[in-house]
């Protein structure tokens, strides 16, 4: 709505809509500069007036004078009648002309100025409605919190929050049961217990394998044990076979060594039975698999199975006394592929390298060793024929003979050595 203002001098109706309070503007009528009122911003927009009848034609003049055409005769005087006024003596003498204000021609009443008691009362009007929608609101707020029911009372003080019906509740996982042996066998132990993952492999050879366990299912426990220096890889390894009487017999192998050998195994329930407890589970026996496998590859388990030799005193190293015994292999069952690749990084005379215990082993052997190692010299690997022939040289002293084996020289060397051993080392 547009906001108007009267010149206070000549009665011109302005414009001030777009104004704020305390500001001036000029009445465009008489020039007069106006204030205005400092809460102008405030009031609620007046509703526009109706506009004033449009005045009578002014009466032609010429541009410059002062003269008029009269309708009556006359005289020409200026100033005589309000009608033969110009503009520029009206604006200069603050006389309104026809229609400005006062009296309009014809003899009607004067126009009364509107105050401002109109925009008061609709600014209060509004500013009511305005409250009571605001109760109004509140109160309805509360009723829909309070389920319709509007509190009159004061608000009681407040309680301690409650758990919402709605909230869901947070799901607990169950326990998981452990496992029970229900009396049947079954397999799975070596993917459970993670073998070359989480915890070493025994690196058995696969017809030594074979060998062992067809003895102990055979029931020939006593002869393994008999020569345990020779078969405690394959026993560790046998406790997770997936059949029934390997792992058996495995079992009650480890348990009489422990006995015969005095090994401190209080972690183990093989110490005080030959089958463990839940025997048909394949998590406790992949678990005593992960025992003994984590003892077997400690420094002090080895130097005590280098000296279990049952009466032959074992093999030194260059007869030296101090150095560790070492009970000598079975060349018959000898993983000897993977001795050999057991022993690939050297370091046969340092009794600290894992390769030291293998080259012993091989050295207890005697002459027996010699046709196994001449077989694997024209090996596709190339490097199982080096490590071989490094042995061969180490055990019968032929230290001139070339040591790195290629496919190119393999063949030759192979015939050297068999020449040897068959003109009787």
């Amino acid at each position: 709505m547009a906001k108007i203002l009267k010149c206070p001098r000549c009665q011109e109706r302005i414009d001030v809509t777009d104004l704020s309070g305390g500001s001036t503007v000029k009445c465009e009528a008489c020039g007069t500069m106006v204030r205005l009122p400092s809460g102008a911003t405030n009031r609620v927009p007046q509703a526009a007036p109706p506009p004033p009848p449009p005045p009578p034609a002014p009466a032609r003049r010429e541009r410059g004078t002062t003269k008029v055409h009269k309708k009556d005769r006359g005289t020409s005087r200026v100033g005589a009648a309000p009608g033969r006024q110009t503009d520029l003596f009206r604006k200069m003498s603050n006389v309104k002309g026809p229609g400005e204000g006062g009296r309009p021609r014809g003899g009607g009443s004067a126009e009364k100025p509107q105050g401002n008691n109109m925009g008061m009362i609709i600014a209060i009007a509004a500013g009511a409605i305005v409250v009571l929608g605001g109760v109004a609101f509140a109160v309805l707020s509360k009723k829909d919190k309070d389920g319709g029911k509007v509190s009159t009372t004061e608000p009681a003080s407040p309680k301690k929050p409650t758990k919402k019906k709605d909230e869901p509740k947070r799901s607990v996982a169950p326990t998981p049961l452990p496992p029970s042996d229900n009396g049947t066998f079954k397999p799975g132990a070596r993917a459970l217990a993670g073998v070359g993952k989480d915890v070493p492999d025994m690196r058995c050879s696969p017809d030594a394998k074979q060998t062992y366990e067809g003895m102990v299912s055979g029931g020939k426990v006593s002869e393994v044990v008999a020569q345990d220096y020779t078969w405690i890889t394959y026993i560790i390894d046998g406790l997770l076979s997936d059949t029934e009487a390997v792992a058996k017999g495995s079992m009650e192998a480890m348990h009489q060594i422990i006995k015969k050998r005095s090994l401190d195994a209080k972690m183990s329930d093989l110490a005080k039975q030959p089958i463990i407890g839940g025997f048909n589970m394949p998590e406790m026996r992949s678990g005593e698999y992960t025992y003994w496998a984590q003892w077997w590859f400690t420094k002090s388990a080895r130097d005590a199975v280098a000296g279990w030799s049952e009466g032959s005193g074992g093999a030194t190293a260059g007869g030296d006394p101090s150095a560790p015994k070492v009970a000598p292999g079975n060349a018959s069952t000898e993983p000897w592929e993977q001795t050999l690749r057991n022993c690939r990084s050297g370091g046969f005379h340092n009794s600290s390298n894992p390769e030291y215990y293998e080259f012993m082993k091989i050295k207890g052997m005697g002459k027996a060793a010699y046709p196994h190692l001449i077989r694997f010299i024209d090996h596709e690997d190339t490097s199982l024929g080096t490590t071989a022939v490094l042995i061969l040289k180490e055990l019968s002293g032929r230290s001139e003979q070339p040591g790195r084996v290629t496919e190119a020289n393999k063949t030759k060397i192979k015939e050297d050595w068999e020449g040897w051993l068959k003109s009787g080392p």
